[in-house]
């Protein structure tokens, strides 16, 4: 097996170790397969020049990306600037769609910043790869807040069984639990 070295941002190289290892090897994943294998049998200059002045500064991390010796003696080991970038896309779509969805998760239990650290936390991605400001201003701008909150309903859930077992008791009346319910219901 042969690998291919692609510049890429911090967050997206640790995705990308996460999920397929280091050096990454996305044969189990055929889309993105086929996304390199595209790239790399029909290369594409089209944005050349645009790229040329762009400085790669963000892309400040390499990362390995295995590719099968049949690939690399058909089509080569190596992406244009454009395709570069491309691909870079792919795989930073990808990261900020799992974050937005787990950061989605957590929101339901939680606030924002919380859930932010958690999800930082949780899948290794710490100030330096993937910033606090960063995570948060593409939520803002892209996540989605839960309609209802788990938090609610299970506050609810617990409350009933709570009031079911102080009516059994008899610290309060049955009554009781039916007026708080008719209430509840009301608003």
């Amino acid at each position: 097996m042969f690998t291919l070295l692609l510049p890429t941002k911090p967050y997206v190289h640790q995705f990308l170790t996460q999920n397929y290892g280091n050096p990454a090897d996305i044969s189990a994943d055929p889309r993105l397969q086929n996304y390199l294998r595209r790239c790399l049998r029909k290369p594409s200059r089209r944005r050349h020049v645009n790229y040329a002045k762009l400085k790669l500064a963000k892309y400040s991390c390499e990362s390995r990306i295995l590719i099968s010796s049949d690939d690399f003696y058909r089509y080569g080991w190596e992406l244009t600037r454009t395709d570069s970038i491309s691909f870079n896309r792919e795989l930073e779509n990808r990261a900020k769609f799992f974050m937005r969805n787990m950061v989605s998760l957590y929101v339901s239990f939680m606030n924002l910043k919380d859930a932010i650290l958690l999800f930082q936390e949780n899948f290794n991605y710490p100030e330096d790869t993937w910033s606090y400001d960063s995570i948060r201003k593409d939520f803002d701008r892209h996540g989605s807040f839960p309609a209802t909150s788990f938090a609610a309903h299970l506050i609810e859930k617990t409350e009933s069984i709570f009031l079911d077992n102080l009516s059994e008791l008899g610290t309060i009346c049955p009554q009781f639990k039916k007026n708080y319910e008719k209430r509840k219901q009301a608003i």
